[in-house]
């Protein structure tokens, strides 16, 4: 597009601006136009229509559609202004797409008329057409007019301004923006100084949309050699379009890009992505050789040509392809469909992580956190969903070990490598997250199903800190709290309160059972792939990275809570796996042969079952709850040799339509459209056919094994120990009851008193964690963080600083961390205090260099551990008296979900002995005839573990004894409720103790222990 026609373009656009606001009122009123002149009464609509009713509606539609052109316009016009994102208006998706293009195309005559403005514009307000590959081509004629056009237009915009304008992305701070932009993060207080007002002169946290003034580079960029010369991108500019129309030769976009690293761009920015340029940018073009023809050009990498130029696959028969760019995308190649140019990704700077470096600037140590903030992270390259999954199989069968313990017996915990990765695991998982995804997906399900509507087509999500995004297929409205951003093919969820808690959404169908990561993009939002939807994908590169990805994608389908079932059948590798982990949905078979077949069968009769069930496909199947038989996806995992008939056979599998349920993940070949390509040695890769770079979700042969033996270690039969014996029934019985001890038996003395004021700082964590008796004060944004390194510290003497940064900042491994934990040591110091003398309790120069606190700092960990020796069921009465006085709840209770990562093998060993402590001072009270003590005793156990069969049985037989029928068939009654809830039977034990209660005079059940 030549300057000419942009310009007459851009005052089209401005005048079809003013005449919507100002010409159209004017014509309604001259042509009469005016709802309310006349009126309407309620005769009007009881009596048959002369065609003043029908004239008065198209009026009141006229106005109607007037204002929401006009206020489209206008919040479009002060986003533009202002250079931040125009707001989504409910119900005005369209006229606010009509109104983006239109102010865009008057944006760029400005653009084209004068210098570069100060703002530009974010990229979710590019215009509509921002890639329109017809223009592109048409472009080609126009090449030499344009280059001169082009080059004429710079010669006011060689001198570099003073300041430059930034607008804030998300997760930027002050120190990552002058890091970044001025090569310095101390220079973020220029930043301050600059931005006063908006600031208010303090370093402060940032909101993404602010626009920041910052300085211009210290050495602007130097001018041209004499034989090249600058452009200015203008809207539909692609690398590859203004390489065509400038040097005759689309091929040399790299020479451009290489050109134009350098340059710091009006918004701050500089040129780091071929398939990211903003209207508004200079590039460099290189010149030509001294006979006129063009330079040699560096050969482009194939790996990773311009987005907006791959070549593209065939679309399938049934897709619908939308060429048309979509605004707001979170990702631009996820946009694009097969078939399609993939549209270039929004603008997204990749600052580090936020946390991390406003911390050396300002010295704060706790990150802005919320309880509706999601955490999507990667531990060692395990994305949120796997973590997620992995952790709960975990957590379930702990719970297990812990209901099933006999006291005395000790639950293992994992050592090295494999202690190093469920820290990391517990970092990257996101309970809330993955729930609030599941239940809004299962909602969506639910309203389609109510409306009659079949589900979406959803062929991709992503997510991100702040949201989940849904790809659809074709353009389709979904019902609230889902958000369009664009054209009805992207929608998506926002992080916090936007869903309500249903407890029925877990009765809905998981609506995208084979949703499953397959990697993340440069902001850390996670890429989905729906194998359903796409068929298949293969994994090509090394033997190494296809493993490592083929593991990762195979653990995470076998744990997903976002399927309710589905079957994985690996072919070659992984035949360990389901013996571990026994999740009842992964199968090994040595050979595909076979199992083609038994596919092909299962595919063509749930077609015939669809079909005959009047429904389109399994997805309306799935909203209208019909053939459930055909819900259930099977996703074939094939790490073995193919032939050439064999891939035949599973191509045609996978890519015929309608889709059912099965979809396969091949290694080292693709046999469809679909496919991650990897290259030796590079983490990154390329997701195709859409070319989008990714790094892949990966669980590499160590972290494999790693996770299987962390698994294994928690199965239910792995206690460690014979556990101790316990009373029987005849033996309880045998006691005569003895006066009960005081109001205060089985309690220390002074329970009913109130706590002492401590001398010295004391840290609990038996409950609620806690640091009471503190000399100091401390900012509340800046207590959850150091409460958990005084928690560290108090449990771990002389802890080392690689221990520490490991413990409290598992996200920062790879970062320096020096200043950030001397930062919060510091404020740690002053917040505890000194003692009476001035010494600190926690000492400046520990001996030794670790860190620690002094003496004088108790703990309640500390003087369980002196009461109790690691041995509960033989300390004295006394001490366990005094033991369980210190228990205010569960270890660690009510901790943050993305900290404390590092305390679960204390946390599980506190648990055990907290049991054990209950269970063994219950006994000794049952064997002196004191029944009530022995009640007070135990509710200590059960407060902190309320599933544990084994207390559950002495508290019913302390019930029994003090002939209190209530307190008896009240404790059964919450048993047997616990027990249902956790969907487990009761321990023959629990059994045999419940029938000899029911019928004592039995002779064969008088001898039957209570456990």
């Amino acid at each position: 597009m030549n300057l000419l026609r942009r310009r007459l373009l851009g005052l089209a656009a401005l005048v079809a601006i003013l005449a919507i606001i100002i010409g159209l009122p004017a014509v309604l009123f001259a042509v009469g136009a005016n709802p309310f002149a006349d009126g309407v009464s309620w005769g009007d609509l009881t009596r048959p229509d002369d065609g003043s009713l029908a004239l008065a509606a198209i009026k009141v539609i006229a106005w109607i559609a007037w204002g929401a052109l006009t206020i489209s316009l206008l919040v479009e016009i002060v986003a533009r202004v202002r250079g931040i994102r125009p707001p989504r208006m409910p119900g005005l998706a369209l006229p606010q797409g009509w109104a983006q293009g239109l102010v865009g195309a008057a944006v760029a005559l400005f653009a084209a008329a004068g210098p570069t403005a100060a703002v530009s514009p974010p990229a979710s307000a590019a215009p509509l057409a921002a890639v329109e590959p017809g223009v592109a081509a048409a472009d080609v004629d126009h090449a030499a007019t344009d280059g001169a056009a082009r080059s004429q237009e710079q010669t006011e915009q060689r001198d570099a301004p003073e300041t430059v304008a930034y607008t804030v992305q998300p997760n930027d701070s002050l120190w990552s923006i002058a890091e970044q932009r001025l090569g310095d993060g101390n220079r973020f207080t220029e930043l301050v100084a600059l931005n006063a007002d908006l600031l208010g002169g303090k370093a402060d946290f940032l909101k993404p949309g602010w626009v920041l003034t910052l300085p211009a580079s210290p050495e602007p960029p130097a001018a041209p050699a004499d034989d090249r010369r600058t452009v200015t991108v203008q809207p539909g500019d692609t690398l590859t379009s203004i390489a065509d129309a400038e040097l005759g030769d689309t091929g040399r976009y790299r020479e451009i890009f290489d050109a134009s690293t350098d340059i710091t761009q009006p918004d701050g920015a500089r040129l780091s992505d071929p398939d990211l340029i903003q209207p508004g940018w200079t590039l460099v073009i290189p010149g030509v050789r001294g006979d006129g023809e063009p330079g040699a050009s560096p050969t482009p990498d194939p790996a990773e040509p311009p987005a907006a130029e791959m070549p593209t696959a065939e679309p399938e028969a049934s897709e619908t392809v939308d060429a048309a760019p979509r605004p707001e995308r979170g990702t631009g190649a996820l946009s694009a469909l097969p078939g399609e140019a993939p549209t270039p990704p929004a603008a997204v700077q990749n600052a580090p992580d936020a946390g991390a470096s406003e911390t050396a600037a300002s010295g704060d140590v706790d990150e802005p956190d919320s309880a509706d903030a999601w955490k999507v992270a990667t531990g060692s390259g395990i994305g949120t969903i796997l973590a997620a999954g992995a952790i709960a199989v975990v957590a379930r069968r702990r719970g297990a070990q812990q209901r099933r313990r006999k006291p005395g017996q000790t639950i293992p915990m994992p050592e090295g490598s494999a202690a190093t990765l469920e820290q990391e695991l517990r970092t990257a998982a996101d309970e809330l997250a993955v729930q609030t995804v599941d239940d809004a997906l299962r909602g969506l399900a639910r309203q389609c199903s109510e409306s009659g509507e079949p589900l979406p087509g959803v062929r991709a999500a992503r997510l991100t800190v702040d949201r989940f995004e849904l790809y659809l297929e074709e353009p389709e409205p979904l019902p609230a709290p889902w958000q369009d951003l664009g054209d009805g093919s992207i929608w998506a969820l926002d992080a916090g309160p936007a869903l309500a808690p249903d407890s029925t959404s877990s009765l809905v169908p998981a609506p995208y059972p084979a949703l499953v990561t397959v990697g993340h993009d440069d902001t850390a939002g996670h890429i989905f792939l729906n194998l359903e939807r796409i068929g298949s994908l293969g994994v090509t590169g090394t033997e190494e990275d296809a493993r490592a990805i083929v593991a990762a994608l195979t653990l995470e389908l076998a744990t997903s809570v976002w399927a309710d079932d589905l079957q994985v059948t690996v072919v070659g590798w992984f035949a360990d796996v389901e013996g571990v982990l026994r999740s009842g949905r992964i199968r090994w078979v040595p050979t595909i042969d076979r199992l083609l077949d038994q596919l092909a069968e299962r595919a063509d009769s749930d077609r015939q079952a669809i079909a005959g069930a009047g429904v389109r496909d399994l997805g309306a199947a799935r909203s209208a709850g019909l053939v459930p038989d055909a819900w259930t996806p099977e996703i074939v995992v094939v790490a073995d040799f193919m032939t050439e008939s064999q891939k035949s056979k599973l191509a045609a599998l996978t890519a015929q339509t309608p889709k059912v349920a099965v979809a396969a993940i091949t290694s080292g070949v693709s046999v469809g459209q679909w496919a991650l390509r990897t290259s030796p040695g590079e983490s990154r890769a390329i997701l195709d056919p859409i070319a989008m770079p990714l790094t892949p979700q990966r669980l590499a042969l160590e972290q494999y094994d790693d996770l299987l033996g962390l698994v294994a270690l928690a199965d239910p039969a792995g206690l460690v120990g014979d556990g101790d014996p316990e009373p029987s029934v005849t033996q309880v019985e045998a006691q005569a009851p003895e006066p009960e001890l005081d109001s205060d038996a089985g309690e220390p003395d002074g329970h009913n008193e109130a706590p002492a004021t401590p001398s010295a700082p004391r840290l609990l964590v038996l409950g609620p964690v806690d640091l009471i008796g503190a000399a100091g004060t401390v900012e509340d944004s800046r207590k959850a963080r150091l409460l958990e390194l005084a928690a560290y510290l108090a449990l771990h003497p002389n802890a080392t600083a690689p221990a520490i940064d490991d413990a409290i900042w598992p996200d920062r491994r790879t970062e320096d961390n020096l200043n950030t934990r001397n930062t919060a040591t510091s404020k740690l110091r002053r917040w505890v205090g000194q003692d009476e003398s001035g010494q600190d309790f926690l000492p400046r120069h520990a001996a030794g260099g670790g860190y620690g606190f002094t003496d004088e700092l108790t703990s309640d960990v500390g003087d369980w551990n002196a009461l109790t020796g690691g041995d509960p069921l033989n300390g004295s009465t006394e001490n366990l008296e005094a033991a369980l006085e210190l228990v205010r709840g569960t270890p660690f209770e009510g901790t943050h979900r993305r900290r404390y990562a590092w305390s679960e093998p204390i946390r599980q060993r506190l648990v055990s002995e907290i049991v054990d402590a209950s269970y063994a001072l219950t006994k000794r009270r049952l064997m002196e005839g004191h029944w009530r003590a022995a009640e007070a005793a135990v509710s200590v156990g059960l407060l902190v573990d309320p599933a544990q069969e084994a207390l559950w049985r002495l508290r019913i037989l302390a019930a029994h004894e003090s002939r209190n029928p209530a307190a008896e068939s009240e404790a059964v009654d919450r048993l047997l409720a616990i027990t249902e809830e956790l969907e487990v039977d009761l321990e023959p034990e629990t059994e045999q103790l419940l029938a000899e209660l029911k019928n004592p005079g039995e002779p064969t059940k008088t001898r039957l222990r209570a456990l």
